[in-house]
């Protein structure tokens, strides 16, 4: 749930950016982080696409659901798009590149309906015009999101300098890690047990 903030004058793309990497602290922000870190483990070391698939369709949907132009999806409907992300995870031996990129466009679509944003005055500010901004807020927006995800971006970088050898020896346990924080959480949206962590989440990560 979006609280109400002090308003801030057009927020830059600079100003959202640094805002976000900032946002990226807070414990709210484990919604977005952990389901696009177990999404990388799955991707048989296709790190950075896995990333970008991830990012971009939770940035495109969380956008259109603050702004209000789609409505959010019950947990049934989402726990159904995980356990499909989650499967097409599973069956994915690095050679099908539609479908190592279609796992985490699920995923990212699915974690979109469920972030709850910790903003500061910026981003608040730019959640209150979005309706009205239209697709003219998207690129400061998606600015705030890449902020969001510098985490994410340690961590390709981290995988990007790990050694062949070690990927190779790594591989399957990073697979199965990924793919059970996956199955844990399609299940938790089926049994609407996830309400309360998200809550809890939120309600330790505050600007003010």
């Amino acid at each position: 749930m979006i609280s109400p903030l002090l308003a801030s004058e057009d927020p830059t793309i600079l100003l959202l950016l640094s805002e976000g990497a900032a946002s990226a602290l807070f414990p709210c922000t484990l919604v977005l982080l952990l389901p696009g870190i177990a999404s990388a483990f799955t991707s048989k070391w296709k790190v950075t696409q896995s990333l970008a698939s991830y990012l971009a369709s939770f940035t495109i949907v969380s956008w259109l659901l603050l702004a209000g132009r789609i409505g959010y999806w019950s947990p049934w409907v989402l726990a159904i798009l995980l356990g499909l992300a989650t499967l097409l995870a599973w069956r994915d031996k690095g050679e099908d590149r539609a479908r190592s990129v279609a796992s985490p466009l699920l995923l990212g679509i699915a974690i979109a309906h469920l972030w709850e944003p910790c903003i500061g005055k910026s981003f608040g500010t730019l959640v209150q015009t979005l309706p009205a901004d239209g697709p003219s807020s998207l690129p400061r927006y998606g600015a705030y999101a890449l902020g969001l995800a510098v985490p994410l971006g340690f961590a390709a970088i981290a995988a990007w300098l790990l050694p062949d050898k070690a990927k190779h020896a790594t591989e399957k346990y990073f697979r199965l890690f990924g793919i059970g924080f996956l199955i844990v959480l399609a299940v938790s949206l089926a049994t609407n047990t996830h309400t309360s962590v998200i809550s809890q989440l939120s309600a330790w990560s505050s600007w003010s």
